[in-house]
């Protein structure tokens, strides 16, 4: 893959008006990754160029007006500080910035209708399609979720589009159907993350200012005014080349956002390296853009401390204020726990490594190498991430352990199965506080394919699992519905954290993928399945309809 030059500016064009007070919405917290999901709130979920370059705005449609409140749980705001040293050339044509409000009340307050709980609602996307895909990434922040389908038809191709959902005294509604400005077979909707009223969205498989890099990649910020969404920002790599899927995850907090590119081919190791070659293929990196007084520009350039030829560093991205972490699925060091040894032994192939960063008001520098306590060859350790505050989950979809609950056997025993493993900072001290399993752990179960956090509790996916339970608390020892999928809910409590709810579909069909992407926002969560097969439109249509096969679906609760 042959690398072009640093591209020198752009990156973010400016497109939005700024909200007057009355116009805007309350601001929340940042709503951290989730993959399958990055994503996500999770609480799903960054000086150098900003380059690429695209004009007038990404297209905004449908819904209705929804209030979008104030946010519960969750890390609130990104790092505030000034940029840290980056690449010699650049800057960056700026976004328009949205000027917080208070127009909305709290979308509780003074409800006269009750919103049904625990499932709140069962939502689709505004067109009865096959192959939509609705939930193939998903994140929350307060009363807005927002979810990728990347099958949705734009013109008369399936380009992709982000939907977002707000939720007021009548329940939830679409507020908006994202498009890019310049729609094509890219993957829109990959990945989604949001803060506030900004959201970010990656399309991995975008080719590039006039379509001059295969398979680059890209991410679109949309900020939103009032009711009203527009695209702030066309974001791309400085080193853009072929293949490199830039976008694949996303996150966002406050002003910084951080795009993962997992087949990145530098050999550059650390922080603000040489991006110019081609020596490693398939390494991996980070691209950090913070918001200043002229837009969004590239604010760092991060790779591994140990980068190496297939690690995929970038696989998977996160951020709480100013903490970022990154993911190599493909690293193959045999070490354990937390500044271990870095070295690569092929018998650890895809053993998988977690790279915590942090910005000090003037720098990012990495702060810590994690491992799982149980690495093994193709464990791929961080499939999934994300974090809140001082506490991170990270999704490992190969662990073969056979235990249940929390803090069980490590020992290998069933294939596939998948673990998440939780870790707490103290000071500037990461340490492992939970290895965290299934309640019915299973083969090829893939828990840990999406995770997501806010404060105290933890939301894992498993969307190959086969139990024929629905809703909350069913029965998780019936296998009778292949990869119908679930999700489940853990608490912590005193540092402890136990297994909490047995999460399943209101209508669980063979096949559908529920938990295939998962989001939390204080005491609400978001699943999507991704391929539930109804033909339903809008909120709490006709689950039983399996006419439009792959077309996806979200599930709100609020237990």
């Amino acid at each position: 893959m042959g690398k072009r030059a640093l591209l020198g500016v752009l990156g973010a064009i400016s497109l939005a008006v700024a909200c007057s007070e009355d116009e805007s919405t309350n601001r929340k917290g940042d709503a951290g990754t989730t993959n399958g999901g990055a994503a996500g709130s999770s609480g799903s979920t960054s000086g150098g160029t900003a380059n690429g370059g695209a004009t007038n705005g990404g297209t905004t449609s449908g819904g209705t007006a929804g209030s979008s409140g104030s946010s519960s749980g969750g890390t609130a705001g990104g790092d505030a500080s000034a940029g840290s040293a980056g690449m010699s050339s650049g800057g960056s044509a700026g976004a328009a910035g949205m000027d917080a409000g208070t127009c909305d009340p709290p979308p509780d307050a003074g409800c006269t209708t009750t919103i049904p709980s625990p499932q709140e609602a069962y939502l689709k996307t505004d067109v009865s399609e096959a192959s939509l895909e609705l939930g193939r990434a998903v994140a929350m922040d307060g009363n807005t979720i927002v979810a990728g389908s990347t099958g949705y038809p734009v013109g008369t191709t399936g380009a992709g589009a982000a939907l977002v959902y707000t939720r007021d005294c009548n329940g939830w509604s679409l507020q908006a159907v994202l498009t890019p400005d310049n729609p094509g077979n890219d993957q829109f909707g990959r990945s989604v993350a949001i803060s506030g009223d900004t959201i970010v969205i990656g399309a991995e498989d975008e080719d590039g200012p006039g379509e001059s890099f295969s398979n680059s990649g890209a991410a679109y910020v949309f900020e939103r005014c009032g009711s009203s969404w527009s695209q702030t920002a066309y974001l791309t790599a400085s080193n853009a080349a072929n293949n490199d899927r830039f976008g694949k995850q996303v996150a966002i907090s406050g002003d910084v956002i951080v795009v993962g590119a997992p087949e990145e081919d530098s050999d550059a190791t650390s922080i603000n390296g040489d991006q110019t070659n081609d020596n490693a293929a398939q390494a991996g990196a980070a691209y950090v853009f913070r918001k200043g007084a002229g837009g969004w520009a590239q604010d760092a350039y991060l790779k591994a401390s140990n980068a190496e030829q297939g690690d995929s560093f970038g696989d998977a991205v996160a951020i709480s204020g100013s903490t970022i972490l990154v993911t190599a699925t493909g690293e193959d060091s045999p070490a354990t726990g937390v500044n271990g040894n870095q070295g690569n032994d092929p018998s650890y192939i895809s053993a998988g490594a977690v790279y915590a960063f942090v910005h000090d008001g003037s720098a990012w520098s990495q702060q810590a190498y994690i491992k799982a306590s149980n690495t093994g060859a193709n464990l791929n350790f961080g499939e999934s991430l994300a974090i809140d505050g001082d506490t991170f989950v990270a999704g490992a979809i190969d662990e073969n352990s056979d235990s249940t609950g929390v803090n069980g056997s490590q020992t290998s025993g069933v294939a596939s199965s998948g673990a998440a493993y939780i870790f707490f900072r103290s000071g500037v001290t990461w340490t492992q506080q939970a290895f965290v399993k299934a309640s019915n752990t299973g083969a090829n179960d893939k828990f840990g394919t999406s995770v997501a956090i806010s404060g105290d509790r933890v939301l894992i996916g498993a969307p190959n699992e086969d139990g024929s339970a629905s809703g909350l608390g069913g029965d998780d020892t019936s296998d009778g519905t292949d990869a119908a999928g679930a999700a489940y809910l853990y608490t912590r409590n005193s540092g402890n954290w136990a297994f909490s709810t047995y999460i399943k579909a209101s209508n669980p069909g063979i096949a559908d993928l529920f938990g295939q992407g998962v989001a939390i926002s204080g005491p609400s969560f978001v699943v999507s399945a991704l391929f539930e097969d109804s033909g339903a439109t809008g909120t709490n249509g006709d689950e039983s309809d399996n006419s439009k096969g792959n077309s996806g679906a979200l599930y709100v609760f609020k237990p």
